[in-house]
């Protein structure tokens, strides 16, 4: 009996010095004389990701650097893309464009306009007019004149203002229009720099003039450009 006391006395003591080591190593003693308590552990800043859900920030890594110039302004494409600047102008200068009207570009041009009259699209109903048949949208043919003006003279960066057009002559499906752009004035530019220039817009299908027109337009000048 006496040394079954002495063996569970010695176990008591085995187990306290254990649980006060952990105890311990789970809440190191503070300072003596102090009541404070030791600063909690925070954890590192939570960053959102593209799903929705917080990741922790790696705070070794570096700040994230700033987007690199785009390949378009790497190759200057403004300038690169940009038609004639004021100064280019001459009165007297000339552009020409042709294409030819095909069956697709009139069907293509009345679903998108809306305009179906059988004028462009029956041969039965064409045939009974003064014309005898089918005829092109006059205003998809003189869409060849934005074209023209967009494209080529003045070209990319000009600014519509007005068209004046009369439509001399009909034009058929199939028909190839030549569009000749002369530059008639060039005005002086505005405070913006930019000018009005005005230029003359024919039409032709071979040596017959389809449509006879003048159109004006804003030209910015090269040493107000951005």
């Amino acid at each position: 009996m006496l040394l079954y006391s002495m063996f569970f006395h010695r176990m008591m003591e085995s187990w306290f010095t254990v649980g006060e080591n952990a105890i311990a190593l789970m809440w190191p003693p503070t300072k003596q004389g102090s009541d404070e308590e030791p600063p909690p552990v925070k954890p590192p800043p939570l960053e959102p990701t593209g799903g929705g859900l917080p990741q922790y920030q790696n705070q070794n890594s570096s700040k994230k650097e700033d987007k690199s110039m785009s390949k378009f302004d790497e190759l200057d494409g403004f300038n690169q893309l940009h038609g004639y600047w004021l100064e280019d102008l001459t009165v007297g200068q000339v552009a020409v464009t042709s294409r030819t009207i095909t069956e697709a570009a009139v069907e293509l041009f009345g679903g998108i306009s809306g305009d179906l009259n059988p004028t462009h699209f029956s041969d039965d109903f064409a045939k009974k007019e003064i014309f005898g048949k089918r005829i092109v949208h006059g205003m998809l043919t003189m869409s060849h004149i934005t074209g023209s003006l967009a494209s080529k003279l003045p070209g990319p960066g000009c600014l519509y203002l007005s068209q004046n057009t009369k439509f001399i002559a009909p034009v058929n499906i199939g028909d190839t229009v030549t569009t000749v752009i002369t530059v008639t004035k060039i005005g002086e530019p505005n405070k913006r720099g930019m000018a009005q220039v005005t230029l003359k817009t024919d039409q032709f299908v071979g040596d017959n003039q389809c449509v006879d027109g003048e159109a004006l337009l804003l030209v910015v000048s090269k040493t107000k450009k951005k």
